[in-house]
C-alpha cells in the first residue's frame, strides 16, 4: 500500500478530539473509554479512506450443487403379472383341433408392439396400451395348415429382461407418471433367439399374418432337450403332438433333429 495515501487519510482525523480525550481526567475509567472511542473513530476514517483509494475487489464463491437428475432419465419399470382365467386342454386332439397351423420354426427376431386393451387393433389410447412380444419365426416343418416360410407370433405381455427394457419403453412411449408398468402373462411361453420350437398356433382375426399359441404354454415346445420326454410341468410333449399326425412323422422328426444325440 502507498504510505503517502495512508498519511493523507490520517489528516481527516480531528486532532482536537484526540487531544481533549487524552487530557480529560487522567487516570479515570472514562479516559480509557474516550481514548478507545477516539481510536475507533480514527480506524473508521482510515478504513473508509483506503476503501476510496484502493480498487474494489470481490471473491465470489459458487456453491457446487449435486448433479441434477437428467430430465430424460429412464422411468422406473414395474413388471406386473396379468390375471388370466383359462381352461387348459385335456387332450392333444382338442388342442390341435382348435389350431390353424402346427409347425416347427426357429426364432430369428424378437420385437414389441402395442394394441388397445379395449378395442384391440391400433390406434391405441394412451391409457389402454398393452405391450405384446412379437417373435419372427422361420418355418422348417408344417404338420397342419398352409403357411409361408416366415410367420409372426404375437404374445400378450412383455419380457422381464433388462436386455429388452429400452426397446419396450420406446414402444410404449410417454406414460403418465414416472413409473412404467409392463404387464406379463405368466402362462404365455417365452421363446429365445436361434432356438427351434414346435408350435400349435391360431391366427388372429384382426391381425392377418400374426399367430398366437393355442392353450398358452400348451401350444409351444422347445426342441431341446429330446422332446419325447415330458417333464412334470407339461401336459403334453412334442412327441404327443407330432405323433398325432402319424408315427412316421415322429420318426422322421426324431431322425432329423436328434440322430446325433442317440
Amino acid at each position: 500500500m502507498n504510505k503517502s495515501r495512508i498519511a493523507n487519510a490520517m489528516e481527516y482525523i480531528d486532532d482536537k478530539l484526540i487531544t481533549d480525550s487524552i487530557s480529560y481526567r487522567s487516570g479515570s475509567k472514562k479516559m480509557f473509554w474516550t481514548k478507545f472511542a477516539a481510536a475507533a473513530a480514527a480506524c473508521a476514517v482510515i478504513t473508509l479512506t483506503i476503501a476510496k483509494i484502493l480498487p474494489f475487489t470481490s471473491t465470489v464463491t459458487q456453491s457446487v450443487s449435486a448433479e441434477q437428475p437428467d430430465s430424460a432419465a429412464k422411468p422406473e419399470i414395474k413388471y406386473v403379472e396379468m390375471l388370466i382365467d383359462w381352461m387348459p386342454y385335456n387332450s392333444v386332439e382338442d388342442l390341435i383341433s382348435d389350431s390353424d397351423i402346427v409347425v416347427v420354426g426357429k426364432v430369428t427376431d424378437i420385437s414389441f408392439m402395442v394394441h388397445d386393451d379395449m378395442t384391440d387393433p391400433p390406434p391405441v389410447s394412451k391409457y389402454d396400451k398393452v405391450l405384446c412380444t412379437v417373435y419372427d419365426l422361420e418355418i422348417s416343418n408344417v404338420y397342419k395348415g398352409k403357411v409361408g416360410n416366415n410367420i409372426k407370433l404375437k404374445i400378450a405381455g412383455g419380457l422381464e429382461d433388462e436386455a429388452y427394457a429400452d426397446e419396450q419403453l420406446a414402444v410404449l412411449g410417454d406414460q403418465p407418471g414416472n413409473v412404467v408398468i409392463i404387464r406379463l402373462c405368466p402362462f404365455e411361453p417365452t421363446l429365445e433367439i436361434d432356438q427351434k420350437y414346435l408350435l400349435v398356433l391360431r391366427e388372429f382375426e384382426d391381425f392377418a399374418g400374426f399367430y398366437y399359441p393355442v392353450g398358452y404354454y400348451q401350444g409351444a415346445y422347445r426342441i431341446d432337450p429330446a422332446p419325447d420326454i415330458s417333464d412334470d410341468t407339461r401336459d403334453f410333449s412334442a412327441k404327443n403332438i407330432i405323433s398325432y399326425f402319424g408315427e412316421e412323422q415322429w420318426a422322421a422328426f426324431k431322425s432329423e433333429n436328434y440322430a446325433k444325440t442317440e
